[in-house]
């Protein structure tokens, strides 16, 4: 897992777009974008759906990920 983060007009997608075109296309690969200054519980929510995990709302940060 990895994140990439920074100012506008960086490079970022340009980055993660031509190191993603290296990879081989069996890799399992969620790519995911957030909006400027997202929450935790926004950025947990994309993580969880795009992984295909069970998204209990009422969960505790904590707890969230115990099995």
């Amino acid at each position: 897992m990895m994140c990439v983060h920074g100012g506008a007009g960086f490079g970022k997608t340009l980055a993660v777009t031509t190191c993603l075109r290296e990879l081989e296309t069996d890799d399992d690969i969620h790519r995911i974008t957030f909006r400027a200054r997202p929450t935790a519980r926004a950025v947990r929510h994309e993580l969880f759906t795009a992984l295909g995990l069970p998204d209990n709302r009422h969960a505790t940060p904590v707890n969230s990920t115990a099995s």
